[in-house]
């Protein structure tokens, strides 16, 4: 719990601090919010490992996380989406703010998905 309050003021702390700043400042912020992102979307595929897996795009032949497939498939729809969000990014600069809130979202959900994987374990 202190984990997530600590996570949520820094989180809160760098929006903040990034409001008030220019384009270059956002754009160093979206690296921040894709870097968590990354970081997120490995750390989910990991806890998944050797659990079972309700997605069928992600199971192998007994039920289970595939961790071949897992990878790719997550690291190809990560690297997809921020390609894209980088070429709409240099399109229209103030893209920056909102692919990081959408960033920084998606890693705290994929983060709780890998909370419970791992409480699911013990």
């Amino acid at each position: 719990m202190k984990a997530k309050l600590t996570a949520g003021a820094l989180m809160l702390a760098l929006t903040a601090h990034a409001a008030d700043s220019t384009h270059h400042h956002w754009k160093a912020f979206w690296i921040l919010s894709s870097a968590a992102l990354t970081a997120a979307t490995f750390v989910d595929a990991a806890s998944s490992a050797g659990n079972r897996e309700a997605n069928p795009l992600l199971q192998n032949s007994q039920g289970r996380f595939s961790s071949a497939r897992g990878i790719a498939l997550k690291g190809g729809l990560l690297s997809g989406t921020l390609i894209v969000q980088s070429i709409l990014q240099r399109k229209h600069e103030a893209n920056a703010r909102s692919f990081s809130a959408t960033n920084l979202a998606a890693a705290g959900g994929l983060g709780l998905v890998a909370w419970r994987n791992y409480a699911l374990r013990h």
